[in-house]
Formats: structure tokens, sequence, C-alpha cells
């Protein structure tokens, strides 16, 4: 449940969190903090403001990745034609 209450924010006050889920703040700040260890979400919190900031990747992070990916590939394809013999 707390979960699906911070995924459409970027910045979710930890108080208010609390008071919706029907916990205080120390075990909201728990919870969260199991939530991202497992990396369920992407966030920090910022214990001394009291907030939770979602880091989720943006667009351009995920294009690099796949990028990345595809590069990977390639080399390996390219080291498999070459090691080959004729």
């Amino acid at each position: 449940m707390l979960q699906e209450k911070v995924q459409p924010y970027k910045i979710v006050k930890l108080a208010w969190l609390a008071h919706e889920v029907g916990v205080n703040d120390k075990e909201v700040r728990q919870l969260l903090s199991d939530l991202i260890l497992e990396q369920r979400i992407e966030a920090t919190i910022d214990g001394v403001s009291g907030f939770l900031e979602m880091t989720q990747k943006d667009a351009h992070d995920q294009r690099y990745e796949a990028m990345e990916t595809w590069a990977q590939a390639l080399v390996n394809i390219h080291m498999n034609l070459t090691q080959q013999p004729v």
C-alpha cells in the first residue's frame, strides 16, 4: 500500500505518508527504507526535512542503458565472428 501511495509523486512529506498509512513517522521511515533496500522504489529519504524524494530514471538514462546493452551485444557478435575459423 505504501509503495502505491508514493509512486505518483516526485517529493512526498513523510508525515503525510505516515498519516495516510496509519503509522508513526519512525515506522514510515523504516517501511520506506525497506522498500528502497529491496529496490521496490527508487528514492532517498531526507530525514532532516522530513521528505521522501523519488529518483526515478528518466528517459535519457533508459536510452543510455539500452544503447550500452546494444553496444555490448555488437562486441559479443564481433568476438564470436573473429574467433571462428574460416
